[in-house]
């Protein structure tokens, strides 16, 4: 058996201090300008950092690797971006997503996510950002 490797994507570092990052491709309602790696055409920056992973893996000879997504999610404050408007659209695209099991263009089927966090946590250090510890859903 092999052991999966778990990956945290979290889109809205994408947007989090890069004011010319698409904010559209940070969703899953489709980007306008999709971008293209070859043959695929990828609208959302999950599905994008997902099979980057896929392809990196399959370079080193482990392309049947299985993956979990271990964190995913959106802070509800504490930058310009972490709203609660903005985590409902990133959570009203990635649950169904999920349930879909359509996968990714390089990894179809199902992916195993785990959403990060069920509530804030006024504990954790906000060096990183002031959006650090307001990533609960509730």
């Amino acid at each position: 058996m092999i052991t999966p490797f778990t990956v945290n994507i979290y889109p809205f570092l994408s947007l989090y201090g890069n004011d010319n990052f698409p904010i559209d491709f940070a969703f899953f309602d489709g980007a306008p300008q999709p971008v293209v790696d070859n043959w695929i055409q990828y609208t959302n920056v999950f599905n994008t950092n997902y099979d980057s992973l896929v392809s990196a893996l399959m370079a080193a000879g482990y392309g049947d690797m299985p993956i979990i997504v271990g964190e995913a999610g959106w802070p509800t404050n504490g930058d310009k971006n972490a709203n609660v408007n903005m985590a409902y659209r990133f959570y009203n695209g990635l649950l169904p997503r999920i349930a879909s099991n359509k996968g990714t263009p390089l990894r179809p089927g199902p992916i195993e996510v785990y959403l990060f966090g069920l509530i804030d946590v006024d504990a954790k250090s906000i060096a990183p950002g002031n959006f650090k510890h307001l990533w609960g859903i509730f």
